[in-house]
């Protein structure tokens, strides 16, 4: 979580930094110099921290993955024959096999979302700092795209149920 709001920090703060760095240092070239060493240390520490919380999703996301599968393994194991006749097999499969992977999903969006909003919230400050009229239509915009973005996942969710629903009954009859 820590290296995802740090990313999330450090992009938009490069973009700035830059700006008034760059109109301060074109009449001087050991400006420039250093400049270009200011730019590639901090694309290098922006490129470190992404791989460093690429590397801790997929890390955190597996080790979740094992651990639910011993946890679902461990209880299917320990369910009567009455549950396994009652049950269509298909059903069962698709859920041991599609909501687990569905759930890592969510978990690695999850941390690659708390970077994106820091990075928006700190773009946000930072704009509205230097002109008031992009934090009117920052204002504006924001909430336009959630209300899309909510009427978007519901019909991608309902989707998702079908398709989980289809993917259960090809299962059963394999």
């Amino acid at each position: 979580v820590i290296t995802a709001i740090l990313f999330g920090i450090i992009e938009p703060q490069m973009h700035v930094f830059f700006e008034h760095v760059i109109e301060d240092s074109l009449n001087d070239y050991s400006s420039l110099i250093h400049l270009f060493f200011q730019f590639l240390l901090i694309g290098i520490i922006k490129q470190g921290l992404e791989y460093l919380l690429d590397i801790l999703v997929g890390y955190f996301s597996i080790r979740f993955v094992q651990d639910v599968r011993k946890d679902v393994y461990q209880h299917l194991s320990k369910l009567s024959f009455d549950f396994f006749i009652k049950k269509e097999k298909g059903q069962i499969i698709s859920r041991f096999i599609n909501d687990i992977d569905k759930t890592k999903e969510v978990i690695e969006n999850t941390f690659f979302s708390i970077s994106y909003i820091v990075t928006i919230m700190t773009t946000f400050y930072l704009v509205s700092t230097r002109h008031y009229k992009f934090a009117l239509i920052f204002f504006t915009i924001i909430p336009l795209m959630v209300i899309s973005i909510r009427i978007i996942s519901s019909e991608v969710i309902l989707s998702g149920k079908k398709i989980q629903e289809q993917v259960a009954k090809y299962t059963m009859l394999l």
